[in-house]
């Protein structure tokens, strides 16, 4: 369908646009890490939408998405670590808070934001990746079918 392929193509830069949006400014508006990384895992997907399950396929490198996500769990440790070799407790703030109201002004919470939304993303696309390959069937048109020898 036309308009669903020029639907998906159109708001996916605007659906990840959003999700950076959303994970940036988590410290200061409802929202953060975990729900700008389903916006960003749904905007991946957006280009199932568009195209195809093999245009998917070529956008989302998945090894590196693993990866991406076992860094992203880790920083979010380190982050809680260093409050504790700067002596207080886990996840204890060790940033400066900046100036009220700006995206400086979390201390470590844009940080864990950053870490949880990258690492929510890439799990989701993940995940859906596994889903999607056991769902969708990619038969070639002109091999037969089974049973139709």
């Amino acid at each position: 369908m036309p308009t669903t392929r020029l639907f998906g193509t159109v708001l996916l830069p605007v659906a990840l646009i959003v999700g950076v949006y959303v994970v940036a400014h988590g410290q200061l508006s409802p929202g953060g890490g975990f729900q700008g990384g389903v916006v960003l895992a749904t905007a991946l997907h957006l280009a199932y939408v568009a195209a195809d399950h093999r245009a998917l396929k070529r956008l989302r490198p998945l090894t590196a998405l693993d990866v991406a996500d076992s860094l992203a769990a880790a920083s979010y440790s380190l982050v809680g670590l260093a409050g504790l070799v700067a002596g207080g407790a886990f996840l204890e703030n060790v940033l400066p808070l900046g100036t009220f109201n700006t995206l400086t002004s979390g201390g470590t919470v844009p940080v864990l934001n950053a870490a949880v939304g990258v690492e929510v993303a890439c799990g989701l696309i993940v995940l859906l990746a596994h889903f999607l390959s056991q769902a969708v069937e990619l038969t070639d048109p002109g091999r037969p079918e089974n049973g139709d020898n």
